[in-house]
């Protein structure tokens, strides 16, 4: 066994940086944030109702087995290293705290040693109201339009008839870059004025 130390840290993006680590799993836009049920808002991984619903996500117990394969195959390396797992939502008190948890679990019965440190799950609660919610969606609907009007307009970089072919990839490249940016934008506005909280979405006032 190459990894005998394995340090699991969860963490919320709206909280700062994510922690330096060899694998980082971002569950923020894949899985539904318990934060949104106003019964499970003020709870967190330290309740059972939270985690019963975090675990009871479809593919949340798939990514807890699949990171540990990928534990697993840094176990096969030849080199004898600790290894670190970061596990990351928007505010770090439901999603990333219960799936470290369970991964650490998981991952002791493997014989090696594992931390698991929760370095946002007792900070308080974000929340953002619907005044500025509904100007959040209002600024990403201008922020899509000006992104696919760049992509529309061969702003995105420089595309002269006269450059080369691979000057052109690069500018259909951006086009496509800028096009998809600009429909994330748009459907997480749209989501925001069905009444979806932009704390899920990873946004904060």
């Amino acid at each position: 066994m190459s990894v005998t130390e394995i340090t699991l840290v969860s963490f919320g993006y709206l909280h700062g940086a994510p922690p330096e680590a060899h694998l980082t799993l971002d569950l923020r836009r894949h899985f539904r944030d318990p934060h949104i049920d106003p019964t499970l808002r003020h709870q967190s991984a330290h309740d059972l109702p939270v985690r019963r619903a975090v675990l009871g996500t479809a593919g949340i117990r798939e990514l807890i087995a699949g990171a540990a394969l990928v534990a697993d195959s840094f176990d096969a390396g030849p080199s004898d290293a600790p290894l670190t797992i970061a596990v990351g939502c928007a505010g770090g008190r439901h999603r990333a705290a219960t799936v470290a948890m369970a991964l650490a679990k998981r991952l002791a019965k493997t014989g090696a040693t594992v931390s698991l440190t929760h370095r946002d799950l007792d900070k308080p609660v974000v929340d953002m109201n619907r005044t500025d919610a509904n100007a959040l969606a209002a600024a990403l609907d201008r922020g899509a339009a000006a992104k696919a009007d760049a992509a529309c307009s061969g702003d995105a970089v420089a595309a002269d008839p006269a450059n080369d072919d691979l000057t052109r990839r690069q500018a259909s490249a951006a086009a496509r870059i800028l096009l998809g940016q600009a429909r994330d934008m748009w459907a997480d506005a749209a989501a925001i004025r069905d009444g979806v909280d932009p704390v899920e979405l990873g946004y904060t006032d």
